[in-house]
């Protein structure tokens, strides 16, 4: 799983979004996961103080029914929280699958018996005003916005089974008061086929206030606090076993440019992942950090 908006940094106009996900790898199509493998949350500044904040989860349709996601607001500071009554506003089948393939998310929102990946995106929105019912937290800094739910797929072969999912992103109404959030530009890829090499990108856009973005791999959260466990031989930086010739000199790095593709690239300039998956029965889960950069009033570019 990808498991987005969050951080614990804390910098000037830092505003930080995340992308959570849960990988399935199908050699192909005979896997089966839990009901939530992904989710992100983007805001939009109205004027006044006000945000419409989107929060997106993305439910695989061969498990159970997403019911009940909470919704937070965070002081990161205090570590007081707020909760915030988002409502659902639409669910639209997002399955990478064949038009000819007649099982798809239909029924939305129920179980649907096939061995194929197939998916759903669910939106929900609410509208944050730091002048009526958030009013208690105008005067903070550095919040975060947070979503999430018990519980990840029990079938995660790289620790983390049955830990909460959660994503967030960061808002500073000190330095960044007016900020929009980025946007991811397409919906997540949230299946593989093993032993055959993988080019995707997570890119997101500024299209309000033209920031600058970075990307990087970080830590899976089940809480505001609490990272995701990971078994001793996956970390966030290595979430799955990719392809490494037999002789080849891990110090090199990663390459991209070579067919199949060396070990895992990811391009922090826009969000790219290159690498081959080799175990056909791994399940994992990946998280992706975007962050905001723009120029101070004597021109220095910070966070």
């Amino acid at each position: 799983m990808f498991s987005y908006l969050i951080l614990n940094e804390q910098a000037k106009h830092m505003n930080l979004k995340l992308l959570a996900l849960v990988f399935s790898l199908f050699f192909c199509f005979t896997s089966k996961a839990n009901h939530l493998v992904g989710g992100e949350i983007t805001y939009k500044y109205l004027g006044s103080q006000k945000f419409d904040v989107t929060f997106k989860f993305y439910r695989d349709c061969r498990g159970g029914s997403l019911i009940s996601p909470s919704f937070k607001l965070l002081d990161v500071n205090t570590t007081k929280e707020l909760k915030l009554n988002a409502s659902l506003v639409g669910i639209r089948d997002i399955s990478n699958v064949c038009d000819t393939f007649t099982k798809k998310c239909n029924p939305s929102n129920k179980p649907i018996s096939t061995s194929a990946p197939i998916f759903e995106e669910h939106v929900y929105t609410y509208q944050i005003d730091f002048n009526g019912n958030e009013s208690s937290f105008n005067k903070v800094c550095l919040l975060k916005i947070g979503m999430g739910q018990c519980c990840r797929p029990s079938n995660l072969t790289t620790g983390g089974s049955g830990n909460d999912f959660w994503v967030t992103a960061s808002l500073n109404l000190c330095t960044a008061q007016r900020n929009s959030s980025p946007v991811f530009l397409t919906s997540p890829v949230l299946s593989l086929c093993c032993n055959q090499p993988a080019y995707f990108s997570y890119t997101a856009a500024d299209t309000i206030d033209r920031d600058s973005l970075s990307y990087s791999l970080t830590e899976p959260m089940q809480n505001w606090f609490n990272k995701v466990d990971w078994s001793s031989s996956r970390n966030f930086k290595s979430p799955l076993e990719d392809y490494w010739p037999i002789g080849y000199d891990k110090r090199k790095g990663a390459n991209p440019n070579v067919n199949p593709p060396i070990g895992t690239y990811f391009d922090e300039y826009d969000g790219g992942i290159i690498f081959t998956p080799t175990n056909c029965s791994e399940i994992t889960k990946l998280a992706i950090k975007v962050i905001e950069w723009r120029k101070d009033s004597i021109g220095n570019i910070k966070l």
